[in-house]
């Protein structure tokens, strides 16, 4: 008796170090991250100077071939706000110069068309979002070019000579 309660003992434990689970479970994280990704990039034009040599220019402003042209590539929609420094253009010769940033017209055109109607500097001034809900897409799909214009009112003649200069900021930011 001893002998069988030995050998079912081994028996069951020979059966219990062999024995295998049915199933058996392995875990694999799987992510995205989205990164968010806004690039807004100055293809050309990114210094503009209008410069008045003739009386002509004074009376009718100058408008040929002042452009700057610029790309946005976005994950997510956007928005590209404008600002300017100052409503109006200040002397870099005398402080005590300035002309009025109403001088100063900007027309933005993109692969959608026009963009805004033509705006000063001085109503961007304290910022304006001059693209809105712009589409997520590469620098392809989104390429806008600004018309710059300058004098176009004939108001520019009697101000002192100077170069008049004011910064404008593009400012590129998702909307929600």
């Amino acid at each position: 008796m001893k002998k069988i309660a030995l050998l079912l003992c081994g028996a069951f434990i020979y059966l219990a170090t062999f024995g295998q689970a049915i199933n058996d479970r392995a875990v694999i994280p799987v992510s995205v991250n989205l990164v968010s990704i806004l690039r807004l990039t100055i293809k050309s034009g990114g210094n503009i100077e209008f410069t008045f040599n003739t009386i002509d220019d004074y009376n009718t402003g100058v408008t040929a071939g002042v452009v700057t042209q610029f790309t946005v590539a976005s994950s997510q929609n956007f928005d590209v706000v404008f600002d300017s420094e100052s409503a109006n253009l200040i002397g870099t010769d005398s402080a005590t110069h300035s002309i009025p940033g109403t001088e100063v017209i900007m027309a933005i055109a993109g692969a959608t068309g026009t963009i805004t109607t033509p705006t000063n500097i001085s109503a961007i001034n304290g910022g304006l979002d001059v693209i809105e809900d712009g589409v997520a897409g590469d620098a392809t799909a989104n390429a806008y070019t600004i018309t710059w214009t300058c004098g176009t009112s004939g108001n520019l003649l009697g101000y002192p000579p100077d170069r008049y200069a004011t910064n404008v900021f593009l400012t590129l930011q998702g909307s929600d």
